[in-house]
Formats: structure tokens, sequence, C-alpha cells
């Protein structure tokens, strides 16, 4: 997945019901990195386990951090969540997280190290720097609402916020809204896209076989796009959803 959508990736920590990731983004946003990153985990989840049905809960939160001031910071944050979670009493000890990777101790090649190891020279001092963070207590700013999730110096958070592209957020959109800008995108109204099947929709509206085949195009692109994060089959995305449902984007 790096190959076709580069990242850097500085510290990751794996917990029981969620997980923490901090990365560089390059020619991709986090969205597009993300979403093929819990898709592709997904399918392979539910097809190990022999199930069905969407696997994580709600779209992920992502805050853009300025890496110069809270590279070291996060990066010790995030692989001391074990032990602030009493989950170890060592973050060595939790083997599902970026730690041993800079200290040498294993071989998954997923931690790019350099930045980290080249502020503080040798594991050693990385070490102690993680082992000094254990007596930190929980900081607020670490933590900023949906409203502004940035990270950084104030001159940081003005010119991030001031920028035409919002930052990723935890914004939600409802089914009545995809199913509007489908209908508008496609030039069929939302009667056609609802329909359970193009032949059905045949016997009831006035559609060409040309509409047939947008239905069903529209319909893959809803697979591909919405259906396969929430592990949702191809029959599920095509049936008539609940207009005051609400979904995640």
């Amino acid at each position: 997945m790096r190959k076709r959508y580069p990242f850097s990736l500085y510290a990751y920590a794996l917990m029981p019901n969620h997980f923490h990731l901090l990365l560089e983004v390059h020619r991709f946003p986090t969205a597009r990195i993300l979403q093929s990153l819990l898709t592709g985990y997904a399918r392979r989840f539910n097809k190990v386990h022999r199930r069905r049905g969407h696997l994580f809960e709600g779209r992920y939160k992502a805050v853009v951090c300025d890496r110069d001031s809270y590279l070291l910071e996060l990066v010790r944050y995030i692989h001391l969540n074990p032990v602030r979670a009493s989950l170890v009493k060592q973050p060595g000890r939790w083997q599902w997280s970026g730690h041993g990777e800079y200290l040498g101790k294993q071989k998954r090649e997923l931690i790019d190290s350099g930045p980290v190891i080249g502020q503080l020279r040798t594991p050693a001092r990385y070490e102690a720097f993680i082992r000094d963070g254990a007596k930190v207590n929980y900081r607020a700013e670490w933590h900023p609402g949906d409203g502004a999730p940035f990270l950084g110096p104030g001159r940081f958070v003005k010119k991030i916020a001031q920028e035409s592209i919002p930052p990723p957020s935890s914004r939600r959109i409802t089914l009545k809204d995809l199913l509007k800008s489908a209908a508008a995108k496609s030039g069929l109204s939302a009667e056609i896209l609802l329909a359970r099947s193009p032949l059905f929709s045949i016997a009831i509206h006035p559609m060409s076989v040309v509409h047939c085949k947008k239905v069903n195009r529209l319909r893959q692109v809803c697979h591909h796009w919405v259906g396969l994060p929430l592990g949702l089959n191809f029959c599920a995305i095509g049936a008539p959803p609940t207009m005051d449902a609400d979904t995640t984007h």
C-alpha cells in the first residue's frame, strides 16, 4: 500500500479497541491513505474470520500536527499508550507498537526512524526519552476538538485554518445527502437510484438501458467507497436505505 500511496510512519500503537498512527503524508491526503488501509484490513479480517458487516465504528479522527514542534512528543505519547492504559508496565513489553523498531528489537520495517533518531542520536537516548515521558500527566492540548483539529504553535494553527482545503475531521454525512449528491451528478432521480434492481426499475419507470447501466455503475462506485469500508456487500448497498439513517464518511 505504501508503494501506491507513499507516506512516512513515525509511530503506531494497536490497542484493544482502537489504534494510533503518527504519519506524514506526501502526495496523497490522509483520507485516501486511511481509506485504503482500513478497507484492505476489514476485507482481509472478514475473509479470515468468515464474518460480514462493518469492522470499525465510525470515522477515524485526524489531527494536523506541526512536525517541528511535536514530533518527539507525539512519538512518546503514542508508544506510551499501552503503559497509560495499564496493559503493560513498560512500553517494550507491548509488541503491537513501533517502539521495538526504534530499539532495534523488531525488524518489521514499518517505522521511518530517521527524523526521530536524527534528533535523539541513539536508540539508548530514545529509550530514555520515552521512559521520562511516563512521568508526564495528561495534557489537554494533545486532544484538540473537532472544531479546530490542529496541534502546533499559533502561527501554524492560523496558517492551516486559513487554507482553502479543510483538514481531515470526523464530520458525518447522512445517507440522504449521499443520495442527493449521487442523483445530481448522475442526472437520475432518487426514486430510480433506490430501486432494488434495474429490471424492476424498467417495469415502473420509463428508463432506458443506458440509465440501467448508470445505476449499476453508481452502485459499484458506492460499494467501493461506502460498502467496503463498512463491510457491506453489493446487495446491501443496492437496497433502499432508511432516509433518516446516518452513516460516517
